[in-house]
């Protein structure tokens, strides 16, 4: 004890006693009436609240507890240095991530705590420390893991953007690193057996185990990472640097530090404490009395000030709790929003980790939540290289304009694939830095199911409209035919009543012969129109399909109904399906028909147009040339409710019997599938017009030409032919043909004994055969003739058009088709080319 306090404190030497008194007096009453000056002369100082941020989930160094207060050893200290400078501080607590850019984008004055490293030092600037802390290793019992040599192939836990965090990076410490946004997340984590160990304060860790009573945890290992723990402040504050550093000196010099140490860190020797404190208060005792009076007065002022203050305090931390009340609030609506989604949701952190998932992500991919969260997205891609792919390909799009929608293949639990619409979209930080990502996606697999069934029914009602307008000429067909047939039977009665009377009569059979191709002219159409084909865009002339189609027009048409043609010169092709063009024009001639009970006149004309934007956008199509193909007839016309649905699918003013009412909506489906548009126009007894507008071509399409071989280029050289047909009229007709023009013929009136001639005669150069026949024939019948022979070419003939027969037989390797009822040269012709190619190119 200091000598001089010896007689104040025995009672002795009054002289002392009374000046000591006197002295302390005039020490007081100059203290109170300097006080306003003092003050005025920091009121520069302390006008400004500092902004001092901190780690809102890192005890006992600092954190809040249940009553929502800032508290922690970090931020008792900083007050008392605060207190010690006679500055203001306003406290408050926060995600670490987020103070910590708060400091370095300049938002706050200061950090409660911060370990020091060069590399932070570079961004903010550091205090002197008032603590030192040490790292340990966390894991479960029973762990192999006893220090970091023995990470190498672990999962660490550590704090995102802690110093652990940038020891682990830069040393490339463990297999995988997961970060997490506190301590006790990492912990947890932990004792849930997600993870191998986590790598936190000693002190913390134990403390957050102390206080969440994980009895399964423990540090192993000795400590390590000594760190310096001190106040960070913005880079460049050199003043606040000084003026806390000299706060840290004053609370230890007054043991103030000692006080909040023992209070977070350990009670010590008490004992000492207070027998200091006796002492210094019998010394400061007497004066402290004196002075009482005159705080008294000075006191009921600031009391009334600090009143004020904490009014306004509450009502401020009021506001607060109000504001992270609603935060909260909005925090869970938008959990529920995701969690009812029927969508899959899941987040990921940059290294494609999941994070979160809601319930449709689960149900549809088949895992349970522990099973997904904290797994690669790798676990819902079909192979590796699928990861690797969507990495490549989706990632750098993101990461350049912040989204990205796509379809993509995904991997059930069960190893099923399906498709799912995806979109990937980055989730930003306040500095707009990336976070990570979240991904959205729906099973593609019911949609695209259903768009292939959409896609079956077109072709199927597409092929019923043909049906139907088959059904409709079907009577005109007959009446034609029948014509034909009498034609064919009068003619060939006359070449026989010439031949009986030894006349010679080349006229008949000419006639007769005429009359067979009109009759395959007319099969031949029947067939291109009925048949079920693709939609295959060729080079085509409109007014030719119009032409074509007008002969089969003619013959079903009433004959009271007048059809009229006109194309202007030069009109351009279009790229069009023939057979589809065909069905249109069935279909307007037939509505027109119907229009005209009482006859009248069908006009039909081809012209080249030009639509401006305007025209053009009336219709929905582009700009540009089209081809103008446009029917108008004299008939009935219809009123505005009419017009307005003649396009609508099953809309029908047909009486029952009269037809589906499926022809103009087909029509423009048609249209449509061209690229064009159809307009009509019609007033009750004006008749109709419709436009139909197809994209015209740039240069007309070449027209196909019928090859041409010189008549002495048909004969054969003695080849053998074998013929197989169920007709024995045409064996004998293409026996004799070929006999003539220097070919050796076997016939066969069925498969069987097509195939006992192939195995008893060796010579044959070519197989003609029927495709229809009866019991054993068509593909069957060629797999038994390349069985004996694979070398021998054969030629199809049928009368049933080249149907999927036809392209069967094709696939299995034979040489091409010829058409019933063929003529005499396309027959040769064909022979020919089939025997000998270079000849017939």
């Amino acid at each position: 004890m200091d000598n001089a306090l010896v007689p104040l404190m025995n009672g002795s030497n009054p002289a002392y006693l009374l000046k000591t008194f006197v002295c302390c007096l005039i020490g007081a009453v100059c203290l109170f009436f300097c006080q306003p000056a003092l003050a005025n002369n920091d009121g520069a100082k302390a006008a400004k609240w500092l902004k001092v941020r901190g780690d809102d989930s890192y005890p006992p160094y600092e954190f809040i507890d249940q009553q929502g207060v800032a508290q922690g050893f970090n931020v008792d200290i900083m007050l008392a240095v605060a207190k010690a400078m006679g500055i203001q501080v306003e406290i408050s607590l926060g995600p670490w991530t987020q103070v910590r850019s708060q400091l370095e984008r300049g938002e706050i004055d200061a950090l409660t705590g911060m370990f020091y490293s060069k590399e932070r030092a570079d961004i903010v600037d550091f205090s002197r420390a008032f603590i030192v802390v040490t790292y340990t290793i966390f894991v479960r019992k029973g762990s192999s893991v006893t220090s970091f040599q023995g990470l190498a192939n672990k999962r660490v836990v550590v704090q995102k953007g802690d110093i652990a965090d940038d020891y682990v990076t830069k040393n490339k410490i463990g297999q995988q690193v997961i970060r997490v946004t506190n301590p006790s997340q990492a912990l947890s984590l932990l004792e849930n057996d997600r993870y191998d160990c986590a790598i936190l304060p000693r002190l913390l860790g134990n403390f957050i185990i102390r206080e969440q009573n994980l009895e399964n945890i423990e540090a192993v290992g000795k400590p390590v990472l000594p760190l310096r723990y001190c106040f960070a402040v913005k880079k460049g504050d050199v003043h606040l640097v000084s003026v806390l550093n000299e706060g840290l000196s004053l609370i230890h010099a007054n043991g103030r530090y000692d006080e909040i140490y023992n209070k977070w860190f350990g009670a010590g020797d008490r004992s000492d404490v207070w027998g200091k404190a006796l002492i210094f208060a019998s010394i400061v005792l007497v004066p402290l009395l004196l002075l009482l009076g005159l705080i008294i007065g000075w006191s009921w002022t600031l009391r009334r000030k600090v009143g004020e203050k904490t009014q306004a305090l509450v009502k401020e931390l009021t506001q607060r709790q109000h504001a992270e009340q609603q935060l909260a609030n909005r925090e869970q609506y938008h959990k529920a929003l995701i969690d009812s989604s029927i969508d899959s949701i899941i987040t990921l952190d940059e290294n494609r980790i999941i994070l979160e998932s809601n319930p449709a992500f689960l149900q549809q991919f088949g895992y349970t939540s522990d099973e997904i969260v904290g797994s690669s997205t790798l676990i819902v891609h079909p192979s590796w290289d699928h990861f690797e792919r969507f990495g490549r390909e989706v990632y750098p799009i993101v990461r350049r304009q912040g989204y990205w929608r796509g379809e993509w293949d995904y991997k059930h639990k069960n190893g099923s694939v399906f498709p799912m619409e995806s979109s990937l979209s980055t989730i930003q930080g306040p500095g707009h830095q990336t976070l990570g990502y979240v991904a959205v996606m729906r099973d593609m697999s019911e949609r695209n199911k259903a768009e292939e069934e959409k896609r079956q029914l077109e072709l199927q009602l597409r092929q019923a409209q043909k049906m139907e307008a088959i059904g409709t000429l079907a009577g005109g067909i007959a009446h034609d035919f029948n014509n034909i047939l009498g034609a064919v039977m009068g003619f060939a009665e006359l070449a026989i009543w010439d031949a009986n009377e030894g006349k010679a009569s080349p006229e008949n059979l000419r006639r007769l012969l005429d009359s067979t191709k009109r009759a395959k002219e007319l099969v031949r159409q029947i067939l291109t129109f009925s048949r079920k084909v693709e939609t295959e865009l060729v080079p085509t002339s409109l007014e030719n399909v119009v032409n074509n189609t007008l002969k089969l027009l003619e013959r079903t048409i009433p004959k009271m109904i007048s059809i009229q043609s006109r194309f202007a010169q030069n009109t351009p092709p279009i790229k069009a399906d023939p057979n589809m063009i065909e069905q249109i024009i069935m279909n307007l001639a037939s509505n027109a028909s119907d229009a005209m009970p009482n006859g009248g006149v069908l006009s039909i004309t081809g012209r080249t147009v030009d639509l401006d934007q305007f025209q053009a956008g009336q219709m929905n199509i582009p700009p540009g040339r089209y081809v103008n193909l446009s029917f108008s007839d004299t008939g009935e016309g219809m009123n505005e409710l009419t017009l307005s649905k003649i396009f609508d699918p099953f809309f029908t003013t047909k009486e029952v019997g009269k037809g589906t009412g499926l022809g103009l909506p087909t029509v423009f489906g048609a249209v449509k599938t061209h690229g064009g548009a159809i307009t009509c126009q019609s007033s009750p007894g004006e008749g109709a017009v419709f436009n139909l507008y197809f994209p015209a071509m740039d240069q007309p399409g070449d027209e196909p030409h019928a090859p041409k071989t010189a008549p002495e280029d048909l004969h054969g050289n003695g080849e053998l032919v074998l013929i197989i047909d169920d007709e024995q009229d045409l064996l004998d007709i293409g026996k004799r043909i070929l006999d003539r023009h220097g070919y050796k013929t076997i016939t066969a009136p069925d498969g069987e004994k097509g195939l006992e001639i192939m195995r008893d005669e060796d010579q044959i150069a070519l197989v003609l055969m029927d495709v229809g026949l009866p019991d054993l024939g068509g593909p069957q019948l060629l797999e038994y003739i390349r069985f004996i022979n694979p070398e021998v070419p054969v030629l199809v003939v049928s009368g049933y058009g080249q149907d999927d027969r036809f392209e069967r037989s094709l696939r299995q390797g034979t040489q091409g088709f010829v058409h019933k009822p063929f003529e005499m040269n396309v027959l040769l012709q064909k022979i020919k080319q089939t025997l000998r190619p270079a000849a017939g190119s």
